[in-house]
Parts: structure tokens; sequence; C-alpha cells
């Protein structure tokens, strides 16, 4: 009963049936054991996440964060807390920070552009969302995005070079 593995093994169990609430309880009790242990840590947010329980996600997965700055896992699961909660300028703070560590999972840019598109950043959802596609080999919406990316790029010299660099081959 004192020991984490115990409680930390029925909480992965229980989350991955999609028992939420019962798998809260012992991960929370390994905690008490592990207070510092970024695997409990980033477990329990997820499953608060996975249950609808965005704030306290965050509130966990933050703490998580300060331990392992670097956790890809960490940081997009934290993102897309932010994102459920349309705190979209947290998000893709979050959602950048992913880009510059290799390599990079296609489902960032994915969220990027929808949360740069909720802010009616156009330019940015659609140049996002051509990387995306882009990397999902889905070449004619890629294509697509990048040409209104472009379009909608206005004078910004260093996003319609950004644009471009990342269209070529395509367009």
């Amino acid at each position: 009963p004192s020991s984490f593995l115990p409680h930390f093994g029925l909480g992965i169990v229980y989350k991955d049936r999609s028992e939420y609430e019962l798998a809260i309880p012992h991960f929370r009790s390994a905690l008490e054991a592990e207070p510092d242990s970024v695997p409990i840590l980033r477990n329990l947010g997820e499953t608060y996440q996975l249950g609808g329980q965005e704030r306290e996600a965050i509130s966990v997965l933050e703490k998580a964060l300060e331990l392992d700055s670097q956790n890809r896992s960490l940081l997009f699961i934290l993102a897309l807390s932010y994102e459920s909660l349309e705190s979209y300028d947290r998000a893709i703070k979050l959602l950048e920070r992913l880009t510059y560590l290799k390599p990079v999972n296609s489902e960032v840019y994915y969220h990027l552009g929808f949360s740069y598109g909720r802010q009616n950043r156009l330019a940015l959802a659609h140049y996002n969302f051509g990387i995306y596609f882009r990397k999902q080999g889905k070449t004619q919406k890629a294509e697509f995005h990048f040409q209104k990316a472009g379009n909608l790029s206005g004078s910004d010299p260093s996003l319609r070079k950004k644009i471009q660099d990342a269209a070529k081959g395509l367009l």
C-alpha cells in the first residue's frame, strides 16, 4: 500500500480502460510517495485531460514541465489543454517550442494551424496546415494551404520567405 509502483500500475490500467475517476486516486497515491516523478505527473495530467478536467491537467502538467522542460509529450498535452480552454496564446507558445525539438510530430503543425486560425491569424494558420499536410504526404492539400498562406501574408517579407521555403518542391 505504501509503495508507489502498484498505485502507478493500477492508475495506468484504469486510464487505459478510460476509467479516469478510478485512475486518478491511484496516480495521486503514487505521487504522494514520489512527488517529483515526471511519469506519474504526466499520466495524472493526461488522465485529468482525458476526463475533461483541463484546469487540473494544466496544474499537474505545469509542475511536471518545471521538472523536465524539454519533454515533448508534456509540452504537447499541456498545449492541448490550453487549446481546449481557448487559451490559444499559451497553446501556441508551447507548440512553437515543440517545432524546435526534433523530430517534430506532424500533429504539432495541425494544432498550430488550428490555434492560429482561432485567433484569426490566417496566414500562419494556413502555413502550419501546409506543413501538416506536406508531412502527411497530401501534396494537393499542402499546396492549397501554402498558396492561401502566401496570399494572406500581405507585406510581411519574413513570413512570405518562410512560406516559400516550406512550399519548395510543391508549388
